[in-house]
């Protein structure tokens, strides 16, 4: 069963204003480089180009959810986990997620994901395109994933529906 996920408002915004900052920044370093042949411009743009590809290439794109686990498809490399790993499966607020501090990886770009640290939680991995729409998975190894399937009751009643059975 796959679930959708969509960029909250400030993750649209973010990644409309960094795709905008990003390709008149690489338009301005290849008009001096054109110019006068300056190897720094070069390089800069092509550190930006990274940055923007990494993003894309990590992004969480959907979920798919059956009896085996939860599978968080990404443009490189999917992420599985198994239902046999999963302690507890819930439905989270925004409120019980906030203020949490990204420590790696992206906080708008493309949605939120990489590493992230709430005091009173811990270490998070976040997989998520939303902070509004908020599920959280601890695994046996108190492991704690964040995801924003655009339907999160839906999603952690189905989990449960398949871990039960």
């Amino acid at each position: 069963m796959n679930f959708s996920l969509s960029l909250d408002k400030t993750a649209k915004i973010i990644t409309a204003g960094v795709t905008i900052l990003f390709a008149g920044l690489i338009w301005f370093q290849v008009s001096i480089i054109a110019d006068d042949g300056h190897r720094p411009g070069f390089y800069t743009s092509m550190v930006l180009v990274a940055v923007y590809a990494i993003c894309l290439l990590f992004r969480p794109a959907k979920y798919s959810l059956d009896k085996e686990g939860i599978t968080i498809h990404r443009t490189w490399k999917n992420v599985f986990i198994s239902l046999n790993d999963i302690l507890e499966i819930k439905r989270m607020e925004k409120a019980e997620i906030s203020p949490v501090f990204r420590t790696s990886g992206s906080g708008g770009l493309f949605g939120y994901f990489g590493n992230f640290y709430k005091f009173g939680v811990g270490k998070m991995k976040w997989y998520a395109s939303r902070r509004d729409k908020i599920v959280m998975i601890i695994t046996k190894e108190h492991k704690k994933i964040i995801i924003s399937p655009d339907e999160p009751e839906a999603f952690v009643l189905t989990c449960k529906g398949f871990m039960e059975s």
